[in-house]
């Protein structure tokens, strides 16, 4: 999901999991390690879920458009979320 605010181009990634130990780390350590700007979040738990929404751009600023780099986070982070049904 691509949203514009104050002139940026971000994109949304939401992660859903169960909450563990680490879960809100591992996810934002995910995003750093895929080179990209986490510039807005809203975190949320209730009970054993987790919802945690991040607004995206490139580190230098650019939109996060490639859709293989988008597909290979995507594919990182849903790695994050199974850690928590072991």
């Amino acid at each position: 999901d691509e949203r514009t605010a104050a002139g940026l181009e971000l994109v949304l990634i939401e992660v859903r999991g169960t909450d563990r130990l680490g879960f809100l780390f591992d996810v934002t350590e995910t995003i750093a390690e895929s080179e990209l700007d986490i510039v807005t979040a809203k975190i949320t738990t209730e009970g054993k879920k987790a919802t945690d929404t991040f607004y995206v751009r490139e580190k230098d600023g650019t939109p996060f458009r490639d859709p293989e780099r988008r597909r290979a986070v995507s594919e990182r982070l849903l790695d994050v979320v199974k850690r928590g049904y072991n």
